[in-house]
Parts: C-alpha cells; structure tokens; sequence
C-alpha cells in the first residue's frame, strides 16, 4: 500500500512563524524620484547631455540623504530570521546569492510581500559584528568639506542608531569612555571630551538596531496553487548601500511622511 505523501500546513506554517518569528518594523523601498532619474525610453532621451539612466543618487538630495531611495508606510509585522551559514541554506551561499553574514527572511503568511530594496528593522539591539572602523573628522575631509553631511567637525557617522557602548580605541592604542570622551546619540558619536586626532583610524563597537536590506527578488513559495509565504535574501544596510543622513530613521521618515502627506493633501 503506498503511503500518502505528507503535504504543506499553511496553517502549522504560520504558526510556527508566530510563536517564533520576530516583531520588526518594514518599509517599502522605492527608487528616489528626485536623484535616480531612471529613463523610460532606454536611455534614448537625454538630459542635459548625458542619458539619464547616468544621473543617479546624489549624496546631496535633500528626499534620501544619498542613498537612491526612500522608505516609505512604515509598520510593525512578524517573520522569521534563519542564517544562510547552516543546513539546507548552505546552497545559497554556493550559488552565488549571498554571502556570510546575509541571512533569510521569512515573513508571515499575513503580510503583504515584500520586494526589492525594502528595509526590516530589528526590535532589539545586538553587538554591530566586530566593530566599526572609522576615519576621524573625514566629513570635513576632501570633497566631503563640500558636501551637507549634516555632521559637526566633533562628529562622525555610524552605521546604525546606537543603544549603548561596548568598546573605543584608536589605531595607537589608546582607549576613549563613554560620557566622558564621547557619547552615542542616534547615528552619530559626539566627541565631548578627549577625541582621537584628525586622520586617525578609531573603532567603535556598540549595541544598536540592525537594519536589513532586502537585496534579491523575494521568492515566492507555490505548492499545488496555494501560497507559501515568502523566502527573502536580506543584507545588513551598511553592506548595501551608503551610510544615511544622520535623520534618516524609522521615527524620522514616519514624521517626514506624515508632513508629506498633509501637505499634498491639503
């Protein structure tokens, strides 16, 4: 007698996602209307003299800091976050879709997809890999002295909004306390006290909320015509693209939407 082939739980499938998915914040990414002036003609039309498929992310456009896009209809749902290094996923990484440190997204059955380049926050904070390396006062460096950074000479950028401190120290060995040489605020790392020399190379590594990038067309999971939810290759944000704006945040963007939309609504 041959036995009948086990099939999908949609139902068991959502389940396990809600008892141990986690809670993060999504956005949509959407290419920049004002910087990526992508050309619907195939870059047969140009714009002042250059195709405009060439005219792309200025670092000084005033809607996304920078980075190409913006993010948009920000709110809370639940998936599941699995590594890339162990198990079946191990292909992944063969393939050519990922590299270590990416990982897979596993959204609820409930939620409505997600697409290229939108952007998962983390709820709680965790240790940013071994550190972040960065280049002392280098917003006033070179061309960047001509660029709005948004940054104070006593500042520098991070990759993500910081919870707390874990360690400082500088390429000669000497190490900074927090609250007394600098203190975390958002984005940024604000000398206050003793700072490490102009040009110096410094890490610092700190708690913060990760951001990921969803950076492969999401797979859609079919079985038999039913839906099975959405496998999605994501990246940590600062691997993706460029560093942001020091307001570009979840709370800011939510803010700067809802100023958007009453003044196009009004």
């Amino acid at each position: 007698m041959r036995m009948r082939e086990a099939d999908w739980d949609p139902r068991l499938l959502d389940s396990l996602i809600q008892d141990r998915g986690e809670c993060v914040t999504y956005e949509k990414g959407i290419s920049c209307p004002v910087c990526r002036l992508e050309d619907p003609y195939a870059s047969m039309v140009e714009h002042e003299g250059q195709p405009a498929t060439a005219l792309k992310r200025s670092v000084n456009c005033p809607r996304c800091y920078g980075l190409g896009y913006i993010y948009r209809d920000a709110k809370v749902i639940k998936g599941l976050f699995t590594s890339i290094q162990a198990g079946p996923n191990k292909q992944l990484l063969e393939g050519g879709w990922a590299v270590p440190g990416d990982a897979v997204f596993s959204p609820s059955l409930r939620e409505e997809e997600l697409s290229d380049f939108d952007k998962i926050t983390l709820h709680y904070a965790v240790p940013v890999g071994s550190g972040h390396t960065v280049f002392r006062g280098a917003a006033t460096k070179g061309l960047n002295a001509m660029t709005d950074t948004g940054l104070e000479p006593n500042e520098d950028r991070l990759w993500y909004r910081a919870e707390c401190p874990i360690w400082c120290e500088d390429q000669y060995g000497t190490v900074y306390r927090p609250d007394v040489d600098y203190v975390l605020e958002g984005r940024l790392i604000r000398w206050i006290g003793q700072a490490p020399p102009p040009d110096t190379v410094y890490t610092i590594k700190y708690r913060a909320f990760l951001e990921w990038i969803v950076y492969a067309t999401p797979m859609t999971r079919i079985d038999s015509n039913r839906s099975l939810a959405q496998k999605v290759l994501v990246k940590k944000a600062h691997t993706a693209f460029m560093n942001a704006h020091q307001v570009d945040t979840v709370e800011k963007r939510v803010e700067q939407e809802s100023n958007f939309t009453l003044k196009t609504t009004l």
